[in-house]
């Protein structure tokens, strides 16, 4: 007996009870509706299977774009690192050369001040000379 089939006159009058004490109209009526629900849940598990398919594929290329921007990161990051180092060490070049130049400059002020002061020393002993010879020359008078 196809359980799916429409109910025949036969099948109509003779109202047996099936195993579980339903009519057989209620058990097809009941078959109808677990099937349909079986087809809509059907429908859900091969969405879920799609859904979960294209949610691996979005972790795949996040995974690869993720690993491709740390690279780039790592890329970046080591050319800066070598970018700084040259700086640092014309920097350093620099700033040495500038002291050296300061150094030598410094030096040189040093001994023109030096000399300076060496003549207006030898200025003010002449003149103390003078003076002495101009306090005798005035005193012996």
């Amino acid at each position: 007996m196809n359980i799916l089939a429409a109910p025949t006159k036969e099948t109509m009058k003779k109202k047996s009870s099936t195993p579980n004490g339903k009519s057989a109209e209620e058990f097809r009526y009941q078959n109808i509706i677990l099937e349909d629900m079986r087809s809509q849940i059907q429908t859900i598990a091969e969405g879920q299977q799609i859904l979960n398919s294209k949610i691996d594929n979005v972790d795949q290329r996040l995974i690869s774009e993720i690993k491709f921007t740390q690279q780039a990161i790592k890329t970046v990051h080591d050319s800066l690192k070598n970018d700084i180092q040259k700086v640092e060490i014309k920097l350093s070049g620099e700033i040495q050369r500038v002291e050296t130049k300061l150094s030598a400059d410094i030096q040189r002020v040093e001994r023109t001040l030096s000399e300076k002061i060496d003549r207006q020393g030898e200025k003010v002993e002449r003149h103390d000379r003078d003076i002495t010879t101009l306090k005798t020359a005035v005193a012996g008078r």
